[in-house]
């Protein structure tokens, strides 16, 4: 039974990955798409989307660059 759990919690774990490192894919992809079209309001909003991301995945730092970043698209 225990081993089981563990089974399931792993399982669960991993799925949680995938997603994540899908959704970082997805917003990625969104900020390469906005940089090459040049147009600094997309830029910014991919940025900060991006930046949220990392925040809610609790990695501060790489929030920082993101939203650091942002400023060099301001209008």
């Amino acid at each position: 039974m225990e081993r089981q759990q563990i089974r399931k919690t792993q399982a669960r774990g991993m799925h949680v990955a995938r997603k994540a490192a899908e959704q970082l894919e997805r917003l990625e992809i969104e900020l390469n798409t906005a940089k090459a079209n040049m147009i600094k309001e997309s830029i910014r909003v991919a940025l900060n989307d991006l930046g949220a991301f990392h925040v809610q995945r609790g990695d501060h730092a790489a929030a920082l660059k993101s939203f650091l970043k942002t400023r060099d698209y301001c209008s």
